[in-house]
């Protein structure tokens, strides 16, 4: 019967399908297929109990790649009345489709016959033309379009699908999916779907005229389910596990095992990419077992367990990309910050992986241990990322530093003002100096330090030409002030010395320096007092000869006189005794009438007149002669002198 034959068919093809579908994927759950063929509209319907959308497209696109691959290899029987395909996913359980893809099948590419049985169908999206749709429900069923090609349109609700994606009115459209049995209605079905309803007679007649226009296109089609029962059959029974023994279990067992193995001693990132190769290659061989194999089950639960492991495993693989990346990322040091920066977050986001490797699983301790030294290696990066940001910090505080020097060193006078730009000069070198080798702004401030350094040179030159000049200034003050003192006290000669050596400290001061000016000033000040003191001692040493010749013309006995001398008078006071000898001599050598000795007499005191006059013309001094009463006898004015 050609409704059962073309039921079976659909149920091969349904088959064929669900295997490729979740052979292509390597989905964990069977994501079921079934197909209908509702008037020239071949439908087939995905369901999962967890199925996502956002697996649709990649659903669509294996289904209607099998279905275009798999149509030059059926009759014309079948799909010359089949002209579109339209596919849907939903959750199983659920009675609405979530998403929903029309495509077009190209009659020019359907072969009318074949040369055998084993030839590969050529069939890919450039040799069918065709347009299709998908549509995706959201959580208020609101379709959104998830194409972007140029032929695809948007519809506001399942209701508005174009007319030509619609064969007949069925419960299979796509907005009406509710409780899809996926079983090819009856041919009355479909004859009052697709015709008016009308009288009896109409109504026989039309489906008399049916059956007959159908006849033929069920003789054709019963030889193209034949071929695909073939096909599906052959196919069936050379999937891996289906007949004789289950060697993908025993491949897949001992890829697992070796894996197992290599991990409890691996060390190397390389050799843990391989224990995760192997787990994979075995999933891989396992998932390719068909459901209607005798192993099916047993390969389900391998599948299910080889992914837990596997997803034990990931999170260290991932933790070693990262660290790799960081080590990768720190050769040819330094860095700038933002660079440490990045490696910082490289370790991070490494020491977050391995983290999450449960303790259960296989590389736990190996986990550890890298978790160790990653969690060191992110806190040399931390003090490598302070140190750029330490020696970023010296290098600009340098610069400011330097900017100021230069700003003090152009008002610089004193020499405590040389002295702060010495200073200011020197905190900007230490700071430069203090950046280390290994940062970013260590060549930078070496080329500063080449340039700064002999600016700090000429600057302390400076300051020791002020320091000099500022030592030899106070000293000469301090001298002028001494002397100044000595000729208080009419010491002279000390006065002259003390002012020749204030006179010559003056004259040292180095010039250019804030105390030369004012150093020869004081200079031409202390030149001038040093010849007043000369003069007042010159003064002084006469007047001290004249006081020594004093003492000796007075010396005696009895002795002859007394004396003081200043710079205006000599005065010589005759003492009582003196006088009264001499005229006791005189009185005597008269009343005897001795010549001889009042001529002597007379002699000694021209004698002694002639000396003190001699004594007043040598000080240049008037001298003045005092009798035994401190009577004035006489006064005697030198020819040169220049008092009154």
């Amino acid at each position: 019967m050609t409704t059962a034959t073309r039921h079976s068919d659909l149920q091969v093809l349904g088959r064929v399908l669900q295997e490729r579908l979740n052979s292509q994927l390597a989905t964990e759950r069977t994501i079921e297929v079934k197909c209908v063929l509702q008037g020239d509209t071949l439908m087939v319907l995905a369901q999962e109990a967890s199925l996502a959308s956002e697996r649709a497209e990649s659903i669509f696109n294996v289904l209607q790649d099998s279905i275009e691959a798999i149509q030059p290899s059926l009759t014309d029987s079948v799909w010359e009345q089949t002209e579109r395909v339209r596919l849907y996913l939903r959750v199983t359980g659920q009675r609405q489709p979530f998403a929903v893809r029309d495509f077009t099948l190209t009659k020019s590419n359907l072969s009318p016959a074949f040369s055998s049985a084993d030839s590969e169908p050529e069939s890919s999206l450039e040799n069918n033309n065709f347009n299709h749709n998908v549509f995706r429900w959201d959580e208020e069923n609101q379709p959104t379009d998830d194409s972007n090609s140029s032929d695809r349109k948007n519809f506001d609700s399942p209701e508005e699908l174009p007319s030509e994606a619609i064969a007949s009115e069925s419960p299979f459209t796509s907005d009406s999916i509710e409780d899809l049995a996926l079983e090819e209605p009856s041919n009355e079905a479909d004859s009052e779907r697709d015709f008016p309803l009308g009288s009896q007679n109409n109504s026989a007649s039309l489906k008399n005229q049916q059956r007959n226009a159908a006849l033929p296109t069920l003789l054709k089609f019963g030889a193209g389910v034949a071929i695909i029962s073939a096909i599906g059959g052959f196919y069936a029974v050379t999937r891996p596990c289906v007949v004789g023994e289950c060697t993908a279990i025993e491949n897949a067992q001992q890829l697992r095992n070796e894996s197992i193995n290599t991990l409890k001693t691996a060390k190397t990132e390389s050799e843990i990419q391989q224990c995760r190769a192997k787990l994979t290659k075995a999933t891989r061989e396992l998932s390719d077992i068909p459901f209607w194999s005798s192993h099916h089950g047993d390969a389900q639960k391998l599948i299910k367990s080889y992914r837990i492991e596997a997803q034990t495993i990931d999170p260290l693989i991932s933790g070693l990309n990262a660290a790799k990346l960081a080590s990768e990322n720190s050769q040819n040091s330094p860095h700038s910050i933002q660079k440490w920066e990045e490696i910082q977050s490289n370790w991070r986001q490494a020491i977050a992986q391995v983290q999450q490797v449960p303790q259960n699983s296989l590389v736990y301790a190996l986990s550890q241990q890298k978790l160790k030294t990653y969690q060191s290696n992110l806190a040399a990066i931390n003090q490598r990322v302070k140190q750029e940001q330490e020696a970023e910090t010296k290098f600009a505080l340098a610069k400011q530093t330097a900017k100021l020097g230069q700003v003090r060193q152009d008002a610089a006078k004193t020499l405590g003002h040389w002295q702060q730009v010495q200073s200011t000069w020197e905190a900007a070198i230490n700071s430069l100096s203090s950046i280390p080798k290994n940062t970013v702004a260590y060549e930078e401030a070496q080329l500063l330090l080449a340039s700064y350094q002999p600016n700090l040179a000429t600057v302390r030159d400076r300051v020791n030409q002020e320091d000099i000049a500022a030592k030899i200034y106070n000293q000469a003050i301090t001298i002028a002030s001494l002397a100044k003192s000595f000729e208080q006290q009419n010491q002279w000669t000390q006065a002259v010395t003390s002012w020749r050596r204030a006179s010559t400290y003056a004259q040292q001061v180095p010039s250019g320096t804030y105390y030369h000016a004012q150093a020869q000033q004081l200079s031409d000040s202390y030149s001038a007092s040093l010849s007043k003191a000369q003069a007042k001692l010159q003064v002084a040493l006469i007047l001290q000869k004249a006081r020594t010749d004093l003492d000796r013309i007075c010396a005696g006995v009895p002795k002859i006189c007394n004396h003081t001398v200043d710079r205006q008078t000599i005065k010589v006071y005759l003492t009582p005794a003196y006088v009264n000898g001499v005229r006791r001599t005189a009185m005597t050598a008269g009343l005897s009438g001795d010549a001889t000795t009042l001529a002597g007499v007379d002699d000694h005191l021209k004698t002694l007149q002639v000396a003190l006059e001699a004594i007043s013309e040598n000080a240049d001094v008037t001298l003045e002669i005092y009798d035994q009463n401190r009577a004035l006898i006489g006064r005697y004015v030198p020819q040169t002198t220049t008092n009154p």
